[in-house]
């Protein structure tokens, strides 16, 4: 792919309201799946007549060198595993999740967030065999067991070519949780 400049420093407010309004409308009518592609096509001639002229015109209003990269916020890999125990009585479960890293730029530079692992947990006891403690039951849960440090959200802020212009939300710290429960 070509890459095109424009010297915006001559143009009007009225020129880069048309460049993004081309761009808008394309992706409006699904016509391309990026404004970077809609300027692609109309680089290559995949529009006609006027709006051709006027895409020419302003080609550089979006640009971004994608191919081969990996998509924004999409892990490579993504594991889950659990194992439960239950005799009646004692019962608990461990599980891990893995998440690999994600890139937060469309042209993966600048920015990546690495992968993370973590575990929960849960261990609980059902009472019996007294009228009084028949159908009690206690657990607890532990989420983020390890209490491991990790980005659990990005791009709340939307997504940039390049750069570090991002919103990252750390993920929840470990936390502990009590339940007790009575079936009558």
């Amino acid at each position: 792919m070509q890459r095109f400049t424009r010297d915006w420093s001559s143009a009007t407010a009225d020129d880069r309201a048309e460049a993004g309004s081309l761009a808008r409308r394309a992706l409006q009518a699904g016509k391309f799946d990026s404004a970077t592609r809609f300027i692609d096509k109309a680089a290559t001639g995949a529009t006609t007549g006027d709006a051709r002229k006027r895409i020419d015109a302003y080609r550089g209003v979006v640009q971004a060198l994608t191919s081969g990269k990996k998509v924004v916020n999409t892990p490579d890999t993504i594991a889950f595993a659990e194992i439960a125990y239950d005799n009646g009585s004692l019962f608990g479960t461990l599980g891990a999740n893995y998440l690999g890293n994600r890139y937060f730029t469309y042209t993966n530079t600048g920015g990546e967030v690495p992968g993370r692992t973590i575990v929960d947990a849960s261990l609980g006891y059902r009472f019996g065999g007294n009228p009084l403690l028949e159908g009690l039951e206690v657990q607890l849960n532990a989420t983020n067991l390890f209490d491991e440090d990790y980005v659990g959200t990005l791009g709340t802020n939307g997504f940039v070519n390049s750069g570090d212009s991002q919103t990252l939300v750390t993920g929840a710290p470990q936390q502990l949780f009590v339940t007790v429960r009575k079936a009558f």
